[in-house]
């Protein structure tokens, strides 16, 4: 039987998604010490700018003030259970987000900003990151991929 490395399923990993369009990058490269920081701490997990230019993208028919309301409810943690939490977050990504606004004339008008673009893959920041840092406190996690 043939021992495979870590490393070794990291990089078959990579490759596959490499291979169904995800751009890949490295910690070393887009971490806080990076040439090309992507976040400013180790302590930020979602990488913010990407983030709200992908809302943008995805809702160009939202006022500015809607997508940034959109970006806030889902950096914010809202529900005291890990479980509940990451349930909220599903939906706000399969449903999208619920959002108001006040239209061009003065109407209060409610909608919904996309996270994701189902029917159209291509339009969304497919992004692996290897080796991601996370340090919170005392505690340090990197995972794989």
């Amino acid at each position: 039987m043939a021992f495979l490395s870590e490393a070794a399923v990291e990089e078959a990993l990579l490759d596959q998604l490499r291979g169904l369009g995800y751009r890949i990058e490295r910690e070393e490269d887009i971490g806080p010490d990076g040439p090309r920081p992507a976040r400013e701490s180790h302590d930020e997990v979602v990488l913010r700018k990407r983030f709200e230019d992908a809302v943008a993208r995805l809702n160009p028919g939202l006022p500015l003030e809607a997508r940034q309301d959109a970006v806030r409810r889902v950096m914010q943690s809202e529900l005291p259970s890990l479980l509940e939490e990451n349930r909220r977050l599903h939906r706000l990504m399969t449903e999208g987000v619920d959002v108001e606004y006040y239209a061009d004339d003065g109407v209060l008008t409610a909608g919904k900003a996309r996270l994701i673009d189902f029917d159209d893959p291509a339009n969304n920041d497919w992004l692996a990151v290897n080796q991601f840092v996370v340090i919170n406190g005392q505690y340090q996690r990197r995972p794989d991929v």
